[in-house]
Protein backbone atom coordinates (compact mmCIF):
# COMPACT_ATOMS: atom_id res chain seq x y z
CA UNK A 1 0.00 0.00 0.00
CA UNK A 2 1.49 3.33 -1.11
CA UNK A 3 0.52 5.20 2.08
CA UNK A 4 2.46 2.73 4.22
CA UNK A 5 5.51 3.05 1.96
CA UNK A 6 5.36 6.84 2.19
CA UNK A 7 5.15 6.80 5.99
CA UNK A 8 8.06 4.34 6.20
CA UNK A 9 10.18 6.37 3.77
CA UNK A 10 9.54 9.65 5.58
CA UNK A 11 10.22 8.34 9.08
CA UNK A 12 12.81 5.63 8.55
CA UNK A 13 10.56 3.32 10.58
CA UNK A 14 8.97 0.05 9.41
CA UNK A 15 5.19 0.36 9.05
CA UNK A 16 3.00 -2.75 9.12
CA UNK A 17 -0.61 -2.97 8.05
CA UNK A 18 -1.52 -3.66 11.68
CA UNK A 19 0.25 -0.49 12.87
CA UNK A 20 -1.53 1.57 10.22
CA UNK A 21 -4.89 0.09 11.22
CA UNK A 22 -4.19 0.97 14.87
CA UNK A 23 -3.71 4.61 13.87
CA UNK A 24 -6.92 4.54 11.81
CA UNK A 25 -8.83 2.98 14.72
CA UNK A 26 -7.56 5.73 17.03
CA UNK A 27 -8.62 8.46 14.58
CA UNK A 28 -12.04 6.80 14.31
CA UNK A 29 -12.33 6.92 18.11
CA UNK A 30 -11.32 10.52 18.85
CA UNK A 31 -10.58 13.84 17.15
CA UNK A 32 -8.05 14.82 19.86
CA UNK A 33 -4.60 14.49 18.24
CA UNK A 34 -2.89 13.56 21.52
CA UNK A 35 -5.47 10.93 22.37
CA UNK A 36 -4.82 9.51 18.89
CA UNK A 37 -1.17 9.01 19.86
CA UNK A 38 -2.23 7.42 23.16
CA UNK A 39 -4.73 5.03 21.57
CA UNK A 40 -2.63 4.06 18.55
CA UNK A 41 0.17 2.48 20.67
CA UNK A 42 2.75 3.23 17.98
CA UNK A 43 5.92 5.35 18.02
CA UNK A 44 5.01 9.03 18.12
CA UNK A 45 6.73 9.87 14.84
CA UNK A 46 4.99 7.03 13.02
CA UNK A 47 1.56 8.12 14.26
CA UNK A 48 2.08 11.81 13.50
CA UNK A 49 3.49 11.07 10.04
CA UNK A 50 0.51 8.79 9.37
CA UNK A 51 -1.85 11.62 10.30
CA UNK A 52 0.06 13.98 7.98
CA UNK A 53 0.04 11.58 5.03
CA UNK A 54 -3.66 10.83 5.53
CA UNK A 55 -4.31 14.58 5.39
CA UNK A 56 -2.18 14.91 2.24
CA UNK A 57 -4.28 12.14 0.67
CA UNK A 58 -7.56 13.83 1.64
CA UNK A 59 -8.52 11.08 4.10
CA UNK A 60 -8.51 13.33 7.17
CA UNK A 61 -8.89 17.07 7.66
CA UNK A 62 -7.67 19.41 10.39
CA UNK A 63 -9.95 21.89 12.12
CA UNK A 64 -9.27 23.91 15.28
CA UNK A 65 -6.37 21.65 16.23
CA UNK A 66 -8.39 18.45 15.84
CA UNK A 67 -8.35 15.56 13.36
CA UNK A 68 -11.48 14.43 11.51
CA UNK A 69 -12.06 11.69 8.96
CA UNK A 70 -13.32 12.89 5.58
CA UNK A 71 -15.89 10.93 3.60
CA UNK A 72 -12.99 9.23 1.78
CA UNK A 73 -11.40 8.43 5.13
CA UNK A 74 -14.60 6.94 6.46
CA UNK A 75 -14.81 4.82 3.32
CA UNK A 76 -11.27 3.57 3.96
CA UNK A 77 -12.24 2.69 7.54
CA UNK A 78 -15.18 0.63 6.28
CA UNK A 79 -13.11 -1.02 3.56
CA UNK A 80 -10.43 -2.14 6.04
CA UNK A 81 -12.99 -3.25 8.64
CA UNK A 82 -11.67 -0.86 11.27
CA UNK A 83 -13.47 -0.65 14.63
CA UNK A 84 -12.85 2.50 16.72
CA UNK A 85 -10.54 1.85 19.67
CA UNK A 86 -12.32 1.66 23.02
CA UNK A 87 -10.65 2.33 26.35
CA UNK A 88 -11.56 -0.39 28.82
CA UNK A 89 -9.22 0.48 31.69
CA UNK A 90 -10.42 -0.47 35.16
CA UNK A 91 -11.89 2.68 36.76
CA UNK A 92 -10.71 1.61 40.23
CA UNK A 93 -7.02 1.02 39.47
CA UNK A 94 -6.54 2.79 36.11
CA UNK A 95 -5.25 -0.43 34.60
CA UNK A 96 -2.39 -0.68 37.09
CA UNK A 97 -3.70 -3.83 38.79
CA UNK A 98 -3.30 -2.36 42.29
CA UNK A 99 -5.21 -0.11 44.67
CA UNK A 100 -3.58 2.18 47.21
CA UNK A 101 -5.61 1.18 50.29
CA UNK A 102 -3.10 1.44 53.20
CA UNK A 103 -0.85 3.70 51.06
CA UNK A 104 -3.50 6.43 50.87
CA UNK A 105 -2.01 8.54 53.71
CA UNK A 106 1.44 8.33 52.11
CA UNK A 107 -0.06 9.29 48.76
CA UNK A 108 -1.71 12.41 50.20
CA UNK A 109 1.63 13.62 51.62
CA UNK A 110 3.49 12.74 48.42
CA UNK A 111 0.96 14.52 46.20
CA UNK A 112 1.46 17.76 48.11
CA UNK A 113 5.25 17.49 47.86
CA UNK A 114 5.09 16.81 44.12
CA UNK A 115 3.20 20.06 43.48
CA UNK A 116 6.41 22.01 44.12
CA UNK A 117 8.93 19.78 42.34
CA UNK A 118 11.31 21.37 39.80
CA UNK A 119 9.96 21.70 36.28
CA UNK A 120 11.15 18.99 33.85
CA UNK A 121 14.11 20.00 31.68
CA UNK A 122 14.75 19.07 28.05
CA UNK A 123 18.50 18.96 28.81
CA UNK A 124 17.99 15.66 30.61
CA UNK A 125 14.95 14.35 28.69
CA UNK A 126 12.75 14.65 31.78
CA UNK A 127 9.04 13.95 32.16
CA UNK A 128 7.28 13.25 35.45
CA UNK A 129 4.89 10.53 36.51
CA UNK A 130 1.62 11.70 37.99
CA UNK A 131 1.74 11.32 41.80
CA UNK A 132 -0.96 8.63 41.55
CA UNK A 133 1.06 6.56 39.09
CA UNK A 134 4.18 6.93 41.23
CA UNK A 135 2.37 5.61 44.30
CA UNK A 136 0.84 2.79 42.25
CA UNK A 137 4.39 1.73 41.40
CA UNK A 138 5.15 1.66 45.10
CA UNK A 139 2.07 -0.51 45.69
CA UNK A 140 3.10 -3.04 43.05
CA UNK A 141 6.72 -3.19 44.22
CA UNK A 142 5.63 -3.58 47.82
CA UNK A 143 3.15 -6.32 46.90
CA UNK A 144 5.93 -8.24 45.13
CA UNK A 145 8.11 -8.14 48.25
CA UNK A 146 10.77 -5.83 46.85
CA UNK A 147 10.60 -2.82 49.18
CA UNK A 148 9.98 -3.63 52.85
CA UNK A 149 13.33 -4.00 54.61
CA UNK A 150 15.20 -3.87 51.27
CA UNK A 151 18.06 -1.77 49.95
CA UNK A 152 16.64 0.03 46.93
CA UNK A 153 18.58 1.85 44.18
CA UNK A 154 16.91 4.47 41.97
CA UNK A 155 18.53 5.53 38.71
CA UNK A 156 17.25 8.98 37.73
CA UNK A 157 14.48 10.49 39.83
CA UNK A 158 12.54 13.40 38.36
CA UNK A 159 9.52 11.24 39.37
CA UNK A 160 10.48 11.61 43.06
CA UNK A 161 10.24 7.86 43.60
CA UNK A 162 12.76 8.20 46.42
CA UNK A 163 10.15 10.10 48.41
CA UNK A 164 7.23 7.94 47.30
CA UNK A 165 9.02 4.72 48.32
CA UNK A 166 10.31 6.31 51.50
CA UNK A 167 6.80 7.34 52.52
CA UNK A 168 5.03 4.11 51.63
CA UNK A 169 7.49 1.30 50.97
CA UNK A 170 9.26 0.80 54.33
CA UNK A 171 12.71 0.24 52.77
CA UNK A 172 15.86 -0.34 54.78
CA UNK A 173 17.68 2.24 52.66
CA UNK A 174 17.31 4.08 49.35
CA UNK A 175 20.26 5.23 47.27
CA UNK A 176 19.42 7.54 44.37
CA UNK A 177 21.53 8.58 41.37
CA UNK A 178 20.34 11.81 39.73
CA UNK A 179 22.16 14.04 37.25
CA UNK A 180 20.03 17.18 37.79
CA UNK A 181 21.17 19.06 40.90
CA UNK A 182 17.75 20.71 41.26
CA UNK A 183 16.20 17.31 41.95
CA UNK A 184 19.13 16.22 44.09
CA UNK A 185 18.60 19.17 46.43
CA UNK A 186 14.78 18.87 46.37
CA UNK A 187 14.83 15.18 47.27
CA UNK A 188 17.49 15.62 49.95
CA UNK A 189 15.49 18.42 51.58
CA UNK A 190 12.24 16.49 51.82
CA UNK A 191 13.91 13.18 52.70
CA UNK A 192 15.64 14.82 55.66
CA UNK A 193 12.41 16.52 56.74
CA UNK A 194 10.47 13.24 56.54
CA UNK A 195 13.31 11.15 58.05
CA UNK A 196 13.52 8.91 55.00
CA UNK A 197 16.63 6.68 55.10
CA UNK A 198 18.27 7.64 51.83
CA UNK A 199 21.38 8.95 50.14
CA UNK A 200 21.10 11.02 46.97
CA UNK A 201 24.10 11.33 44.66
CA UNK A 202 24.62 13.87 41.89
CA UNK A 203 25.76 11.38 39.28
CA UNK A 204 26.01 10.80 35.52
CA UNK A 205 25.27 7.12 34.91
CA UNK A 206 27.70 7.03 31.99
CA UNK A 207 30.39 6.90 34.67
CA UNK A 208 31.27 3.64 36.38
CA UNK A 209 29.39 2.93 39.60
CA UNK A 210 31.26 3.71 42.84
CA UNK A 211 32.90 0.53 44.10
CA UNK A 212 31.27 0.80 47.53
CA UNK A 213 27.81 0.72 45.91
CA UNK A 214 28.44 -1.85 43.19
CA UNK A 215 26.48 -5.12 43.74
CA UNK A 216 24.96 -4.03 47.04
CA UNK A 217 21.19 -3.77 46.45
CA UNK A 218 18.06 -5.91 46.53
CA UNK A 219 15.99 -3.83 44.11
CA UNK A 220 16.49 -1.20 41.43
CA UNK A 221 14.03 1.14 39.72
CA UNK A 222 14.54 3.33 36.65
CA UNK A 223 12.71 5.09 33.82
CA UNK A 224 15.41 4.92 31.13
CA UNK A 225 15.76 6.99 27.97
CA UNK A 226 14.34 4.85 25.18
CA UNK A 227 16.94 4.92 22.48
CA UNK A 228 18.86 1.64 22.38
CA UNK A 229 21.98 3.02 24.03
CA UNK A 230 20.04 4.72 26.82
CA UNK A 231 17.93 1.65 27.54
CA UNK A 232 20.87 -0.72 27.76
CA UNK A 233 23.02 1.73 29.74
CA UNK A 234 20.43 2.44 32.45
CA UNK A 235 19.47 -1.21 32.79
CA UNK A 236 23.10 -2.35 32.84
CA UNK A 237 23.71 0.13 35.63
CA UNK A 238 20.67 -1.21 37.46
CA UNK A 239 21.92 -4.78 37.17
CA UNK A 240 25.34 -3.58 38.33
CA UNK A 241 23.78 -2.39 41.57
CA UNK A 242 22.05 -5.70 42.37
CA UNK A 243 23.63 -8.35 44.58
CA UNK A 244 24.90 -11.50 42.84
CA UNK A 245 22.72 -14.59 42.80
CA UNK A 246 18.99 -15.11 42.70
CA UNK A 247 16.04 -13.21 44.16
CA UNK A 248 16.89 -9.57 43.39
CA UNK A 249 14.44 -7.46 41.37
CA UNK A 250 14.65 -4.73 38.72
CA UNK A 251 11.82 -2.42 37.66
CA UNK A 252 11.63 -0.06 34.69
CA UNK A 253 9.14 1.74 32.50
CA UNK A 254 8.97 1.54 28.72
CA UNK A 255 6.53 3.10 26.26
CA UNK A 256 5.15 2.30 22.84
CA UNK A 257 5.15 6.05 22.14
CA UNK A 258 8.95 6.13 21.86
CA UNK A 259 9.70 2.44 21.27
CA UNK A 260 8.43 0.07 18.60
CA UNK A 261 7.67 -3.58 19.27
CA UNK A 262 10.90 -4.34 17.42
CA UNK A 263 12.77 -2.44 20.14
CA UNK A 264 10.76 -4.21 22.84
CA UNK A 265 11.70 -7.56 21.29
CA UNK A 266 15.39 -6.68 21.10
CA UNK A 267 15.35 -5.52 24.71
CA UNK A 268 13.64 -8.68 25.94
CA UNK A 269 16.10 -10.85 24.00
CA UNK A 270 18.98 -8.92 25.57
CA UNK A 271 17.51 -9.29 29.06
CA UNK A 272 17.30 -13.08 28.97
CA UNK A 273 20.23 -13.62 26.62
CA UNK A 274 22.85 -11.46 28.35
CA UNK A 275 21.73 -11.69 31.97
CA UNK A 276 20.52 -14.42 34.28
CA UNK A 277 17.12 -12.79 34.75
CA UNK A 278 13.49 -13.66 34.06
CA UNK A 279 10.65 -11.29 33.14
CA UNK A 280 7.99 -11.83 35.82
CA UNK A 281 5.63 -8.87 35.33
CA UNK A 282 4.67 -6.57 32.46
CA UNK A 283 1.75 -4.28 33.29
CA UNK A 284 0.63 -2.63 30.06
CA UNK A 285 0.36 1.18 30.26
CA UNK A 286 0.62 1.06 34.04
CA UNK A 287 1.97 4.60 34.42
CA UNK A 288 0.66 8.01 33.32
CA UNK A 289 2.81 11.13 32.93
CA UNK A 290 2.06 14.81 33.38
CA UNK A 291 2.45 17.04 30.33
CA UNK A 292 5.75 18.92 30.32
CA UNK A 293 6.19 22.59 29.42
CA UNK A 294 8.81 22.14 26.68
CA UNK A 295 6.83 19.47 24.81
CA UNK A 296 5.96 21.53 21.72
CA UNK A 297 9.52 22.85 21.46
CA UNK A 298 10.96 19.34 21.35
CA UNK A 299 8.77 17.70 18.69
CA UNK A 300 8.17 18.21 14.98
CA UNK A 301 6.09 21.28 14.12
CA UNK A 302 4.96 20.47 10.56
CA UNK A 303 1.63 18.81 11.45
CA UNK A 304 -0.87 21.45 12.58
CA UNK A 305 -2.82 19.55 15.29
CA UNK A 306 0.47 18.81 17.08
CA UNK A 307 1.31 22.50 17.42
CA UNK A 308 -1.38 22.78 20.12
CA UNK A 309 -0.54 21.90 23.71
CA UNK A 310 -2.41 18.77 24.89
CA UNK A 311 -5.47 19.12 27.08
CA UNK A 312 -5.19 15.55 28.39
CA UNK A 313 -2.44 13.34 29.79
CA UNK A 314 -1.54 11.14 26.84
CA UNK A 315 1.94 9.76 27.54
CA UNK A 316 2.00 6.36 29.29
CA UNK A 317 4.53 3.65 30.00
CA UNK A 318 4.27 -0.05 30.71
CA UNK A 319 5.93 -1.31 33.89
CA UNK A 320 8.43 -4.17 33.71
CA UNK A 321 9.67 -6.34 36.57
CA UNK A 322 12.60 -8.75 36.18
CA UNK A 323 14.06 -11.07 38.80
CA UNK A 324 17.57 -12.45 38.97
CA UNK A 325 18.22 -16.20 38.78
CA UNK A 326 20.93 -18.37 40.29
CA UNK A 327 24.23 -17.54 38.61
CA UNK A 328 23.43 -13.84 38.09
CA UNK A 329 26.57 -11.68 38.18
CA UNK A 330 26.55 -7.84 38.08
CA UNK A 331 28.97 -5.88 35.89
CA UNK A 332 30.29 -2.31 35.92
CA UNK A 333 31.35 -1.33 32.36
CA UNK A 334 32.23 2.19 31.18
CA UNK A 335 29.79 4.14 29.01
CA UNK A 336 31.75 7.39 28.65
CA UNK A 337 30.62 9.47 25.66
CA UNK A 338 27.47 7.42 24.95
CA UNK A 339 24.51 9.28 23.36
CA UNK A 340 21.67 8.19 25.62
CA UNK A 341 18.86 10.24 24.12
CA UNK A 342 18.41 10.08 20.33
CA UNK A 343 16.96 7.76 17.71
CA UNK A 344 14.14 7.87 15.14
CA UNK A 345 11.52 6.58 17.57
CA UNK A 346 12.16 9.23 20.22
CA UNK A 347 10.10 12.38 20.63
CA UNK A 348 13.24 14.51 20.90
CA UNK A 349 14.52 13.22 17.56
CA UNK A 350 11.44 14.16 15.58
CA UNK A 351 12.85 17.49 14.34
CA UNK A 352 15.35 15.46 12.33
CA UNK A 353 12.50 13.28 11.09
CA UNK A 354 10.60 16.38 10.01
CA UNK A 355 13.70 17.63 8.20
CA UNK A 356 13.91 14.37 6.23
CA UNK A 357 10.19 14.59 5.46
CA UNK A 358 10.49 18.08 4.01
CA UNK A 359 13.68 17.28 2.06
CA UNK A 360 13.36 14.04 0.05
CA UNK A 361 17.11 14.03 -0.71
CA UNK A 362 17.76 13.31 2.99
CA UNK A 363 15.39 10.37 3.19
CA UNK A 364 16.80 6.94 3.86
Amino acid sequence: MQILETIAQNTGLPVTGHAFDRVLAAIAATADPWEIVDLADQPFNLTVEAVKVLADEGLVRFEDGRVYLTESGQALIRKRGIVPTRLLRCPACGGSGVQLQDLQPAYEIFREIARDRPKPSDEFDQGCLTPLSAMRRVALMKQRGDLVGKRVAILGDDDLMTLAIGLGGQPKEIVTFEIDDRYVQFIRHHAERLEIPCRVYSFDLRQRLPEDLFAQFDTFLTDPPENYAGLFLFLERGFGLLKPGDGQAGYFGMTLTESSLTKWARLQQWLVGEHRVVLTDLVFEHSEYENWDFLLESIRSDVEPYTHFPRVNWYRSSFYRVETLEGFEPDNPSFEGTDIYSDEERLVYSKEVAKRTSNPTERR
